[in-house]
C-alpha cells in the first residue's frame, strides 16, 4: 500500500512540476511578445527619426541653394 501512495505522491509531484513548466512556458511567450512589440516600436522611431533628417538635410540644401541665388542677384544689381 505504501507503493501506491509513493506512486500517488510521485505522480501529483510530476503534475505540479508540469504545472510550473507551462506557467514558465507562457510567461517566456508573453516576454517574447513584449520584447518583439518594444523591437518594432524602437524600428519604427529609428525610421522616423532618419526620415526627419533627411526631410531636414533636403530643407537646408535648398536654403543654401536660395542663398547663393539671392547673393547672385544682389551682385547683379
Amino acid at each position: 500500500m505504501k507503493l501506491n501512495n509513493k506512486n500517488f505522491e510521485h505522480n501529483d509531484s510530476n503534475h505540479e512540476t508540469d504545472a510550473q513548466l507551462d506557467e514558465l512556458i507562457e510567461i517566456g511567450k508573453n516576454l517574447i511578445k513584449v520584447s518583439d512589440s518594444i523591437s518594432a516600436d524602437i524600428l519604427l522611431h529609428s525610421l522616423e527619426e532618419s526620415q526627419k533628417r533627411n526631410e531636414i538635410y533636403e530643407m537646408q540644401k535648398q536654403i543654401n541653394y536660395l542663398k547663393t541665388e539671392l547673393e547672385k542677384l544682389r551682385k547683379n544689381n
